[in-house]
């Protein structure tokens, strides 16, 4: 099977970030899994340094609420570097502020609370994009 490419996940959440990367990889997608914010921060700074297609993810699926640099800062940055890759945010809770600022960087979805059925519609829908 040919590699499809890269997905970001980024959560503190060992259970969450075991589980969103068995999925991503048992439908054949390389996952670069991320604890934190900084992590985040740093593979855009690389990403950005290296225009190569090959690291450029397909989709970042991001918890709202990791520790470090907020995600949202991160989507920011990464927009004013030109680099357009998708971003899902999900949080735990209803959050209007997170929802108003992900659509406003741009984002795909935030999907909120803990369904994951819903969570993998959105995953499924960002990637067949």
């Amino acid at each position: 099977m040919l590699n499809p490419g890269l997905v970001v996940v980024v959560t503190e959440e060992p259970a969450v970030r075991k589980t969103l990367t068995d999925t991503l990889e048992g439908e054949g997608w390389v996952v670069v899994p991320l604890d934190d914010g900084a992590e985040l921060s740093d593979f855009l700074e690389f990403v950005t340094e290296h225009p190569d297609r090959r690291v450029t993810p397909r989709l970042i699926v991001a918890d709202a609420s990791v520790p470090g640099p907020s995600v949202f800062e991160s989507a920011a940055w990464a927009r004013l570097k030109g680099l357009s890759v998708p971003f899902v945010f999900f949080t735990a809770s209803e959050d209007e502020n997170a929802k108003d600022l992900a659509r406003a960087l741009g984002s795909v979805e935030v999907v909120c609370g803990s369904s994951v059925d819903h969570a993998r519609e959105v995953l499924h829908d960002a990637l067949a994009a």
